[in-house]
């Protein structure tokens, strides 16, 4: 009678020892799936490319070009630049990487109906930024770090902040601040100014 319960015991331990390992054999089996499944999925991951071009064009559905990214020569070495069009093929928007005399990039925006002038500029510069409107002919309203300038059709000019400005009987240069008024002739001479 001895040797019943003991063939349980050896039974229950071998069923213990049984189970144990089919508790490894799946913890192995799953990290295997995973580490199978990893390298599937970085298998599958798109590798980095390069494209070169001189020009990019973006078309829509009906084939009219709407948007270019190229480096135009603008006199002063490659200037990355973005132009937007309208659906008749007229310039309504200009991103460049930079613009002649100014260090920075520059936003410029054009009329819709394509008269090929810029009606807004957004600079920026060394000293903070300029944004100047112009609405055709000499007129302008220009924003710059300590003043607003507006300018007509007949070149009168409107200076509300700092200006290089002239005493006429002496031939003084000096800086008005920000908290001053200039107007200025066509010739760009100071006709009144205060304080």
């Amino acid at each position: 009678m001895d040797s019943h319960p003991s063939g349980i015991e050896d039974l229950l331990d071998r069923l213990a020892k049984l189970e144990k390992h089919n508790r490894r054999f799946k913890q192995v089996g799953v990290a295997g799936l995973v580490g199978v499944a990893l390298l599937l999925a970085m298998g599958q991951a798109p590798a980095k490319k390069t494209v070169e071009a001189n020009e990019f064009l973006l078309r829509d559905a009906s084939g009219n070009i709407r948007a270019r990214l190229s480096v135009e020569d603008m006199g002063f070495g490659g200037t990355p630049q973005m132009v937007f069009f309208d659906t008749k093929g007229n310039t309504n928007l200009t991103l460049n990487g930079g613009v002649a005399g100014v260090s920075g990039g520059a936003l410029l925006i054009s009329g819709l109906e394509g008269q090929g002038h810029m009606d807004a500029a957004l600079f920026s510069t060394s000293d903070g930024g300029f944004f100047s409107i112009n609405k055709g002919g000499a007129s302008k309203v220009s924003l710059a770090p300590g003043k607003v300038d507006v300018v007509d059709d007949q070149g009168f000019e409107t200076v509300v902040g700092t200006q290089e400005v002239v005493t006429p009987h002496t031939g003084e240069t000096h800086t008005a601040s920000a908290a001053s008024l200039v107007l200025l002739d066509k010739n760009k001479n100071v006709i009144w100014k205060a304080p």
